[in-house]
């Protein structure tokens, strides 16, 4: 065989290798996609580690108090009645009650910074718990809340 009228060993080993080597690159990707819907990420393995470590944990609720904000929507104003409960590892609970109010103030602040029609959302909903989950953690810096629960939100 000859390529650009070279004939060698190490033609037919190239040859070789995307012959034999592609097929079984496409099965891995063919797998890992089937059974997992993506391929594997190997830059966030730390981070899925830490997550795992975290996830064994006992994790306990803590319940703040109720939030009444008056908020504007375009031309008028409504009100807004927020209910959170926190969930953080069991040994931080009885430390949580000293960072109550940076809490609370971190999220009216949050809350204050979001407009009236945003919060209502109920499409938006998971970028909110998102939202005030960073910005609790802010509040809470030894702290470490894992998520956010909201019991009750009314808007009048």
């Amino acid at each position: 065989m000859t390529w650009n009228g070279i004939h060698s060993k190490w033609h037919y080993f190239v040859l070789a290798l995307i012959y034999i080597g592609a097929p079984f690159v496409l099965a891995w990707i063919g797998y890992h996609v089937s059974h997992y819907g993506h391929l594997p990420r190997f830059s966030n393995f730390k981070y899925q580690l830490e997550e795992f470590k975290a996830g064994s944990t006992v994790k306990s609720l803590y319940e703040l108090p109720s939030l009444q904000l008056t908020m504007n929507a375009g031309t008028s104003t409504g009100t807004v009645k927020v209910s959170l409960t926190l969930e953080v590892n069991q040994k931080d609970l009885t430390r949580l009650p000293d960072y109550e109010p940076r809490i609370m103030e971190r999220i009216t602040l949050y809350l204050r910074n979001k407009s009236f029609d945003d919060i209502r959302d109920s499409k938006r909903m998971q970028a909110l718990r998102e939202g005030l989950v960073a910005e609790i953690d802010r509040g809470a810096v030894p702290i470490k809340v894992s998520d956010v629960i909201i019991k009750q939100m009314v808007f009048e």
